[in-house]
């Protein structure tokens, strides 16, 4: 498979698209190593920030609350292939992102930060609501994403939670739609 980059050449890409099934949510670590690439992942920012109201309300905090917004890629053998910008909030998961950017700038791949919060809370599953919508990529995304504007990318927005409804994560994530494709199985109710 060949990937022109306009500027720098054309590149011979050792692997096809990244095929994700939505049967059950899959982290990215496991994702990408079940295609057999090296997964990493780098903070780009890390903020804390005053909820709005409709984050507040997302997250179950009541407005003005502390809220911690982490921005991160998601690499495949160096590769940038999913932009992650998601909000927590600030009493609940210091602890949890301090580890994740700990670890993450250490060079490991990190379980997700919701992941590391139901190991510690000690819940075996967490829920996501996720809505799914192709877009054209902003210019800060496609230029984070190593991408050659105007280019169409997946975003997949998320509120995770825990099985007592507890809210964990509101994450907005933005794969790339050249290299990511999604697949489910369902049942046809006839």
């Amino acid at each position: 498979m060949l990937r022109k980059v306009q500027g720098r050449g054309t590149f011979v890409t050792g692997h096809g698209p990244i095929n994700q099934p939505l049967a059950r949510a899959t982290v990215f670590r496991e994702t990408v190593a079940a295609q057999g690439m090296a997964p990493a992942l780098r903070v780009i920012a890390r903020t804390q920030e005053p909820a709005d109201f409709v984050l507040g309300r997302l997250l179950s905090v009541p407005p003005n609350a502390m809220l911690i917004r982490l921005v991160w890629l998601g690499l495949g053998d160096r590769e940038p292939l999913v932009l992650y910008k998601s909000y927590f909030s600030a009493p609940k998961m210091r602890e949890v992102l301090d580890a994740f950017c700990d670890a993450a700038a250490a060079g490991s791949t990190p379980m997700m930060p919701s992941e590391q919060y139901a190991q510690r809370a000690g819940v075996r599953e967490l829920k996501a609501e996720q809505t799914f919508e192709a877009r054209m990529a902003t210019a800060e995304e496609a230029d984070m994403l190593d991408l050659v504007a105007p280019t169409a990318v997946f975003n997949v927005t998320s509120l995770i939670y825990g099985p007592d409804g507890d809210r964990v994560e509101y994450r907005q994530a933005v794969y790339r739609g050249d290299r990511y494709k999604f697949n489910m199985e369902r049942s046809l109710h006839l």
